[in-house]
């Protein structure tokens, strides 16, 4: 009996591979900042963002995750969210303990090091958007409304 022959015999049937496909991690996480960059997106105009990146380190309470697995969230300053846009990026390294020199945009940006291997502690979600691919959200929170999760069981 061949190697097939085995195989048909254990009941194998050829199923689609699934590696590539995205999931969103949903849960509760505390997390390194890994980039903090500014980044000009060819696609839209060439409007300029601040790209955050941050990487799960302790799961919290949620869906476990891979090593490769990085958030990112862009905060457009170009157009007029981008006021809010600076702000809410403002407040969100704030939140991780974060205080940037805002004296002028040239100090802030050469400020971003300061951001590298601190401390961020995330609650993810995702949704499939009306095209079909799948959306990654997430959103910085204080370590103590974080950590509550810990002791709750209660999904969000």
């Amino acid at each position: 009996m061949g190697v097939v022959d085995s195989l048909k015999k254990d009941g194998w049937k050829p199923e689609l591979n699934m590696d590539g496909e995205f999931k969103p991690l949903v849960g509760t996480y505390k997390a390194e900042i890994i980039a903090l960059r500014p980044e000009i997106d060819t696609k839209n105009g060439n409007a300029k963002y601040y790209q955050l990146e941050v990487k799960p380190l302790e799961m919290i309470y949620g869906d476990t995750f891979g090593d490769k697995f990085t958030f990112r969230k862009r905060y457009y300053i170009d157009g007029e969210k981008g006021a809010a846009n600076l702000q809410k990026m403002l407040n969100d390294l704030f939140t991780c303990g974060i205080e940037l020199d805002t004296q002028s945009d040239e100090h802030m940006e050469s400020d971003f090091t300061k951001a590298i291997g601190k401390t961020a502690f995330v609650r993810s979600w995702g949704w499939k958007k009306d095209d079909g691919n799948t959306a990654q959200m997430f959103v910085i929170q204080q370590e103590k409304v974080a950590l509550k999760k810990k002791k709750s069981d209660t999904p969000f």
